[in-house]
């Protein structure tokens, strides 16, 4: 085991795995595949250069969170979501949004 090549990740990933999960699909799609496009043999450059991308993406999407979301989880997912809580924590604030039923739909 490993840990995830976020800046301020101490998660343990599997060896060969760049990033915990929630971090790896916190980068966007196009630049995942560039990162696996460019792991082979005379490609280290450019794989060297996405990973760091890959890296200043993830620290920049924290840093303008910073003190709103603790982790990359809960940014994907509003306060108060199942999934955006941590292990004991309980929201303090309601959901920052909530979707309405669609037109139809019985409440």
């Amino acid at each position: 085991m490993t840990v995830c090549a976020a800046t301020h990740c101490r998660k343990s990933v599997p060896y060969g795995h760049l990033m915990c999960r929630d971090h790896w699909f916190a980068i966007p799609a196009p630049l995942r595949r560039k990162i696996h496009w460019n792991n082979k043999p005379g490609r280290k450059t450019a794989f060297a250069n996405n990973i760091r991308e890959a890296i200043d993406h993830i620290d920049q999407a924290e840093q303008n969170f910073k003190g709103v979301f603790p982790s990359g989880r809960d940014a994907r997912y509003p306060a108060g979501h199942p999934k955006g809580r941590e292990a004991g924590v309980t929201p303090s604030e309601p959901p920052a949004f909530i979707v309405p039923p669609y037109p139809g739909h019985a409440s």
